[in-house]
Formats: structure tokens, C-alpha cells, sequence
């Protein structure tokens, strides 16, 4: 017998190697102030969408981070055989606190032109104990659900949300389709730090299906929709 597991969602976990080297002016607990977005529902100090230096990360301390991430991709990625032709646009940075956190969302844009290639979040400081929380981007499965379906051979098909194990230190890269949120912990007394980007194509890496957010199966069972697709030669 053999299983096929079918269009799987990659997540990619890197490490900065250049991590100890940062340390910023960070806030005292209790000094923070909840500045978030206007459409954000979780309390979170934030820099979004672009963070551009103040008294707690430098200009100077933001540009050499983001250039060192990027190098850490760059070798993730001619490890994979992805793309090299890419560029962090979108760089901010998420300070928490006790009673802060942030609720599901997804980092796509209003436009699939200008939707990334890749998201990621490199966790800073105070990490470990508050996890993100990805969740699965379709719901249907959920009719092949049984009472201890997760203890089978293929118990990690029936998975509806996932979190990884993180250290400071750490860079997870995901689709920006996929929905993530953060804990709101009552009990933590730790000021937590991340970044978050935005990986973007280059224009020397146009692929027009991405923009195509419309692609659905080439007919519907005689239901007014196309005939089915001739076999490829």
C-alpha cells in the first residue's frame, strides 16, 4: 500500500545566524502603549506596515537585519531550488505584552499583482512560549473526521492547525495565504518581539498564474461547465 499526500502547504523554519548580535531598546513591561491599525482587532504595539527607525530599532540596526535575513533566505532558497529573484518590501516589527495579541489573518493584498511571493516572521526575543498558530486553509476535510482520527497512520492529514516549535533566533517563512494568529496570554509578564515581511517577485520574475485567483477545476460535471481538458500528448 502507499500513501499520496496531496498539495501540501510548506513551511519553511530557517535560523539567523547573526541573532545575538541584535539587541534593541526594548520597552519596560507596562510602557507600552497598544497602537495598532484601526481594522486589527488584538492589542499589539506595531510598526506596520513599514518600519522606518525610532528610539526602539534604529534605521541603521532595521536596514543591516533585513539584509541579514535576506542572505539566510537566499541560501534557503538555492538549497530548494526556489527563486533568487525576490526583495523584502513590507519589514515591520509586533512588540507584546500581557494582554496582547493579534487574530487570524493572512498577508494577501487587495490585488493579486501586488500579493507576496512569501511571508515570514523572525522571532526575536521572548518567543518560545507564545506560539503562532497556523491555520489550514480549507475546511472540507473535515468530513473524513473520526473520533481518534489523529492517532492513525495518516493522523497528520486530519490536522486543522499547526504550530512550530521556535527559539529566538528563528525565521519562519509560509504562503501569505495562510491564515495565522497569536495567543492573547493573560499570564505572560515577558515582552515579546517579532518582524514580519513581505517577500516580493522581482520584475524579472513575472509568472502570470499567480495573479489568476480565479483558477477553478475545467468543468463541473455537466453542470453548464466546460467539457474536460483533452490529455496531454
Amino acid at each position: 500500500m502507499e500513501v499520496h499526500r496531496l498539495f501540501s502547504v510548506p513551511i519553511l523554519q530557517l535560523r539567523l545566524s547573526t541573532h545575538n548580535e541584535y539587541v534593541f531598546n526594548y520597552p519596560k513591561v507596562g510602557e507600552l502603549k497598544n497602537n495598532k491599525p484601526v481594522s486589527w482587532v488584538g492589542a499589539v504595539n506595531t510598526t506596520f506596515p513599514k518600519a522606518k527607525g525610532d528610539n526602539i530599532v534604529s534605521k541603521e540596526q532595521l536596514e543591516r537585519l533585513k539584509n541579514d535575513i535576506t542572505k539566510e533566505i537566499e541560501v534557503a532558497f538555492l538549497h530548494l531550488n526556489l527563486t533568487s529573484r525576490f526583495t523584502i518590501d513590507e519589514f515591520w516589527y509586533n512588540i507584546y505584552e500581557k494582554g496582547f495579541g493579534q487574530e487570524a489573518h493572512d498577508h494577501l493584498s487587495y490585488n493579486p499583482v501586488t500579493d507576496p511571493l512569501w511571508s515570514g516572521v523572525y522571532y526575536h526575543k521572548n518567543c518560545s512560549s507564545i506560539p503562532t498558530v497556523f491555520l489550514r486553509p480549507d475546511s472540507k476535510f473535515r468530513c473524513q473526521l473520526f473520533d481518534g482520527c489523529g492517532d492513525s497512520q495518516i493522523g497528520d492529514a486530519f490536522l486543522g492547525n499547526w504550530s512550530p516549535q521556535v527559539s529566538d533566533g528563528d525565521i519562519i517563512l509560509f504562503p501569505p495565504y495562510l491564515q495565522h494568529y497569536v495567543f492573547c496570554d493573560i499570564d505572560d509578564v515577558e515582552t515579546r518581539m517579532t518582524f514580519s515581511f513581505n517577500i516580493d517577485r522581482t520584475t524579472g520574475d513575472i509568472c502570470r498564474e499567480a495573479w489568476d485567483r480565479d483558477f477553478s477545476v475545467p468543468w463541473d460535471s455537466g453542470q453548464g461547465g466546460t467539457q474536460p481538458p483533452e490529455m496531454p500528448s
